[in-house]
């Protein structure tokens, strides 16, 4: 529910702040705001000592790259084209997604026969949503298909991560694993958004600045070490569950504080997807 949540807002902040901040450079900011507050604690606490296993950073960097690089630049980069709560729509279909690759890749998640049926269920109500272009946003009529390609790219990059911690990284602390995918993060795109973004600072309003620390403080450090430790401790079906609670949030917060819209497609495609997942679920 806590994950749920943060990721949920997260969305809806994060496409408020892109109206402030080029994507990519408020992307950037929020990965190091998150690792500055990782690094304080490094600092403070005599329980904490920075990793130096190198084992353990790389894999750690692969997870970052694959993990967040990847998933941040496609979901927020997406909200230039649609809205908070439709991105949310399209992110639930991840767990059915994880679920699938993970029945060739881990000898704990085979699928069942009903499980199979979930998934259908599931990708029937995106290809719904996709097929009427939808968007979301009361100014655009047909979406810019720019925005779910980016989508899909990234829940296939999150995939990849979910299945390479379950076989590689259960036994490992999640503060420490966390702290490194965020630094390799934020050292990946914050220079690179800089140079080929210069921000005029001056022009942010204090909303912007709320936006972006509230997506660096809530929506990354809290919520990466939550799913981190939720996939390490429980698996790839229980991280599935956040599906129900994200879509929620992202399309009530998004109507309220956005002035987003709410389609009957988007409704439908809402009600395949979340039954797709439950199924899913309940099989496993």
């Amino acid at each position: 529910m806590a994950l749920g949540l943060a990721w949920g807002l997260n969305l809806v902040f994060s496409r408020f702040g892109i109206s402030q901040f080029n994507p990519y450079v408020f992307i950037g900011l929020r990965l190091t705001i998150a690792m500055t507050i990782f690094a304080a604690i490094y600092l403070i606490s005599p329980q904490r000592r920075w990793p130096r296993n190198p084992r353990l950073w790389g894999n750690a960097a692969v997870a970052g790259f694959f993990g967040i690089v990847v998933p941040f630049s496609g979901f927020i980069g997406a909200l230039q084209f649609q809205s908070a709560g439709l991105t949310s729509l399209l992110v639930t279909t991840g767990p059915i997604l994880t679920v699938t690759v993970a029945h060739f890749l881990l000898p704990d998640a085979r699928l069942k026969r009903i499980t199979l049926v979930g998934v259908l269920v599931a990708l029937s109500g995106a290809l719904l949503i996709v097929s009427r272009g939808e968007s979301g946003l009361p100014d655009i009529t047909r979406a810019n298909p720019i925005g779910y390609l980016m989508v899909f790219g990234a829940l296939f990059s999150d995939t990849f991560t979910i299945i390479f911690i379950r076989k590689r990284m259960q036994s490992e602390d999640t503060f420490d694993v966390t702290s490194i995918r965020l630094l390799v993060a934020a050292l990946v795109i914050l220079p690179v958004a800089l140079w080929r973004n210069p921000p005029d600072f001056s022009a942010i309003t204090n909303m912007g600045w709320g936006a972006l620390l509230f997506t660096s403080v809530v929506s990354t450090a809290v919520a990466q070490l939550l799913a981190f430790y939720i996939i390490r401790t429980y698996g790839s079906t229980s991280i599935a569950m956040v599906g129900y609670v994200v879509p929620l949030v992202a399309i009530i917060a998004g109507v309220l504080i956005l002035g987003e819209t709410i389609t009957l497609g988007m409704v439908v495609g809402m009600i395949l997807i979340v039954s797709g997942v439950l199924i899913v679920n309940r099989s496993k």
